[in-house]
């Protein structure tokens, strides 16, 4: 796993299931030459655990789009599993409409 440049990132403060307050960080690193095509990684810091996760695309642009979506999907299952109401400042990231049919 090769260190990445965090490039973004969003503190969701909010409760969880029986009302403790909780916060769930979403980092976004800088996309990469992989092999084939670019990677681009994010990490959710979220109830004691840190998942990480490596998104490939054509180009840089790609992976990062690609990662932006794919992490906001992670955090929009995890908030729908463990019944957790978060505050994401204002507005959700964009979702696809694609996304929006998997997840309701």
């Amino acid at each position: 796993m090769t260190n990445s440049t965090m490039i973004a990132s969003r503190a969701l403060s909010g409760k969880d299931n029986i009302g403790t307050d909780i916060v769930i960080e979403f980092r976004l690193l800088a996309p990469r030459p992989a092999e084939f095509g670019w990677v681009c990684s994010y990490e959710i810091m979220a109830l004691s655990k840190v998942v990480r996760r490596d998104i490939f695309g054509t180009d840089s642009l790609h992976a990062l789009m690609l990662a932006l979506e794919a992490g906001q999907a992670e955090v929009l299952l995890l908030e729908k599993r463990d019944n957790l109401l978060l505050d994401w400042q204002g507005s959700k990231f964009k979702v696809s409409r694609k996304l929006q049919k998997m997840l309701n």
